[in-house]
């Protein structure tokens, strides 16, 4: 893996109003998006905040794995406060990441601290311009080492 990294998606527009469709070029997938106020499709602010909620998860994953810590369960909500900015259009003002993680008694601590190195290292929200903010829950959970997740 080579650095610069380069990452190309499309966008091909449907003929219809603010609808249409975006690609991965290197995956050969695609999804369909439209605009914030249609009820059909992804749109980009929600796009935007699910990229930082998404790239926290695969982060922690990357750490938890690697530090062979023990989980059973991830999952998380993201609210991202829109604002109008003083010099005109609008703005994220801030970005709220609320992950729920299943550890075992013990490795709480552990958890936090990776979940931590994973909000610092995670490379979505290190390059927006608004606050990312994670409200941690844990969970409890009696884990047989048979079932790790490989993250």
């Amino acid at each position: 893996m080579g650095f610069p990294m380069q990452y190309e998606t499309t966008y091909e527009w449907s003929g219809q109003s603010d609808i249409g469709t975006i690609g991965a070029s290197a995956k050969g997938e695609s999804m369909r998006v439209a605009g914030p106020f249609k009820s059909f499709g992804f749109d980009p602010e929600s796009l935007f905040v699910s990229s930082a909620e998404i790239c926290l998860a695969n982060t922690f994953f990357f750490f938890a794995n690697k530090a062979r810590l023990l989980y059973d369960g991830y999952r998380s909500s993201a609210t991202g406060l829109l604002e109008q900015a003083p010099e005109g259009g609008f703005r994220f003002r801030e970005i709220i990441i609320r992950p729920i993680v299943s550890v075992r008694e013990g490795d709480r601590d552990k958890a936090d601290k990776l979940l931590e190195k994973a909000h610092k290292y995670c490379l979505i929200s290190r390059s927006m311009k608004c606050p990312v903010t994670i409200e941690a829950e844990w969970r409890v959970s009696e884990i047989d080492e048979s079932r790790r997740k490989a993250g």
